[in-house]
């Protein structure tokens, strides 16, 4: 269940708004010099309202740019894994069609990647298996949480979601800004959503567009899945925390800027965990692990109807399953850094130093080629299918990069 250090945000919120109205004259309401509860209500409903009348209605691509993703792995204080990529993200907005947060998705398929070898828990012998099912619990070594955690914000979050669902204060008036303190109430989650976040969320004082929500603490784990009411946990083994900054595109549509999120794992059972959030190493809680993850879009832009395709998103999310990437080094050096990596580097260079890992790692498939039909959530299917899954899949992921990669 949630960790709540609500209260001590809301302390220091108070102390925030007592210090403004002193400055500013004070009054003896508490509420900032200018501004009643009612107005700051009406800023947020015209805000949600905003992005809501803007959500893509149809269950297709709409969207496309180019990205980048990043993540560090971390077991025992020290990191075991890092990767980092370059390439186009696809989605189809942030639309709300048949009831489950996956219709609508990313999909992040790179052109160039930097893949250090990935470590064991005790970062010094290689991973080997990178997958692999017990009885009570599992890991994917390789399994992001980011795009599902912003899909899940995107459906349920702070303003995207029923605005009834979140208890609001508001903090400051700053220049330019507007910023706003917000929790999931507790008779709504888990019960009537399964999305739980607190924290602060920033609003453009002029035009109350959405810039940024500074995620302390969320839980989004069952938000993908079918009955997802009965499958709560009273305990989840996760703690998580996530910065997340927005803009609009030119028909006024908010999408995702960038996004930094860390999943810290505590030490309990794991025997229910949904599928989609898997540890990326077994014991997770025994062995300390900690995920940072990072997403940064670069140019976003909308999909010519001429090649928007209504089966291409769920194929797209078992096509990216598995890539072979090229390693550029002059690919990388004017990106933006997403994550602090210097301590990562020196904990992973202690055999092999880092650059040289992204070399041997060039062009080489992540996982063996049958990892998807050994993954604990699929079905078996028949020969043919495994056989040409494969090479599908590389021709698929061809394809988005001649599309959408520029």
């Amino acid at each position: 269940m949630k960790i709540n250090n609500y209260y001590g945000i809301i302390l220091v919120g108070l102390f925030l708004c007592i210090v403004n109205c002193v400055q500013a004259g004070g009054n003896e309401t508490g509420l900032l010099p200018g501004m009643s509860k009612t107005s700051f209500e009406k800023i947020l409903k015209r805000t949600s309202e905003n992005i809501k009348k803007k959500r893509a209605s149809a269950d297709i691509l709409q969207f496309y740019g180019n990205g980048q993703y990043e993540k560090i792995t971390e077991c025992r204080g020290k990191a075991v894994e890092y990767q980092r990529e370059y390439g186009c993200f696809v989605k189809v907005g942030n639309c709300r069609k048949d009831g489950n947060i996956y219709t609508g998705m990313y999909s992040f398929v790179p052109r160039y990647s930097a893949r250090s070898i990935p470590f064991a828990e005790n970062g010094i012998d290689s991973l080997c298996p990178l997958f692999e099912k017990y009885d009570e619990y599992y890991y994917v070594s390789g399994n992001r949480k980011i795009f599902g955690f912003m899909r899940a914000l995107e459906w349920w979050g702070p303003l995207f979601g029923d605005l009834v669902n979140y208890e609001f204060q508001q903090l400051s008036v700053n220049g330019e800004t507007l910023t706003f303190q917000f929790e999931t109430r507790d008779s709504c989650y888990p019960h009537k959503i399964p999305f739980y976040c607190a924290g602060i969320l920033v609003l453009d004082r002029k035009t109350c567009e959405l810039k940024k929500i500074d995620i302390n603490q969320v839980e989004y784990y069952c938000c993908g899945q079918r009955g997802w009411k009965e499958m709560y946990l009273k305990e989840v083994p996760l703690d998580s925390r996530a910065v997340v900054e927005f803009s609009y595109d030119d028909k006024g549509e908010c999408f995702i800027k960038s996004c930094v999120l860390e999943s810290v794992w505590k030490d309990v059972p794991l025997e229910k965990w949904p599928f989609t959030n898997a540890p990326s190493r077994k014991e997770p809680g025994k062995n300390r692990l900690i995920e940072k993850e990072a997403f940064f879009c670069e140019t976003c832009q909308r999909v010519s109807k001429n090649i928007q395709f209504e089966d291409l998103p769920p194929t797209l999310m078992y096509s990216v399953c598995n890539l072979q990437v090229e390693y550029v080094s002059d690919i990388f050096g004017p990106l933006p850094e997403l994550l602090d990596v210097k301590q990562a580097f020196i904990d992973l260079s202690n055999d092999v130093n880092i650059h040289e890992q992204f070399r041997q790692m060039s062009n080489r498939s992540y996982y063996p080629e049958d990892f998807f039909f050994v993954l604990p959530w699929c079905m078996e299917a028949d020969e043919a299918l495994k056989d040409s899954f494969w090479e599908n899949s590389l021709k698929i992921n061809k394809m988005i990069l001649l599309l959408f990669f520029k």
